[in-house]
């Protein structure tokens, strides 16, 4: 007897296997589904890593750029006070010359009235 027609799909041993084969198929295709759905899964927190690693990188380095503009801006603070204070010093010495100077002149010249008076007696 040959295994083709009604006969064949009669057969349990054939309805088995057709079974066992449509089975394995289904497998096949849920498991190539579940392969595709995590390699989405794994290449979507790839790119959510990288660009978040990216995003952390440019935010270090806005604040890098930004301490130092701020300590530019410090050292240029301290030396503008520097500068003021300096300054500030330079004027008061410069006025303790010039009293100086004037209280010379006075006395050099209250000097020269006691001189004159002094001949003059």
């Amino acid at each position: 007897m040959t295994r083709t027609g009604s006969k064949a799909s009669l057969d349990p041993m054939n309805t088995r296997n057709t079974w066992a084969c449509a089975a394995a198929h289904a497998n096949l295709r849920h498991i190539i589904i579940i392969i595709i759905v995590v390699i989405i899964v794994i290449i979507i927190i790839t790119i959510s890593i990288s660009i978040s690693i990216s995003i952390i990188i440019i935010i270090i380095i806005i604040i890098i750029i930004i301490g130092i503009i701020a300590i530019i801006v410090i050292i240029i603070i301290i030396v503008a006070i520097v500068t003021i204070i300096m300054i500030i010093i330079t004027i008061i010495i410069v006025i303790i010359i010039i009293i100086v100077a004037i209280v010379t002149i006075i006395m050099i010249i209250i000097t020269i009235i006691l001189d004159v008076c002094a001949l003059g007696a």
